[in-house]
Parts: structure tokens; sequence; C-alpha cells
């Protein structure tokens, strides 16, 4: 098994890729930072009270993802 470690912001993220394959392990590990940077940077919008409508709707779908019920 493949396991990625990123740091993002001083923040040592890791993560099962689930996968014993490095071809698809490189393209997983791609996505993870992808998204984890995202996230730090959507974070940071909401704190400074900077952000686009896009940023808000991303920020919106993940908390309810998180917790589907209002």
């Amino acid at each position: 098994m493949y396991f990625a470690w990123i740091r993002v912001k001083g923040k040592l993220i890791r993560r099962n890729l689930k996968t014993k394959s490095l071809s698809v392990a490189r393209l997983k590990l791609a996505g993870f930072e992808k998204s984890g940077r995202q996230r730090a940077r959507n974070a940071t919008a909401v704190i400074e009270g900077k952000m686009t409508f896009d940023d808000a709707l991303s920020v919106f779908k993940q908390r309810l993802k998180a917790n589907p019920q209002p």
C-alpha cells in the first residue's frame, strides 16, 4: 500500500492512497495534494472574509458533506 504525506501550511497530512500500483499512487497523490492545498486556501479566505462565490460554494459543499443534517 502507498501512503501520501504532504505538508500544507506547516501541518502534516497523511492519507492512505489505497493502491499497490506506483503509477496509480502518483496520480492519486497529485489529486490529494491539489485538494489539500485548495481546502487550506478556502479556509484562509473564510477567515480573512475575502472570497468569491465559487469559494463560498465549495466551503458550503464541504460542510454539507461533513454534516448532512442542517
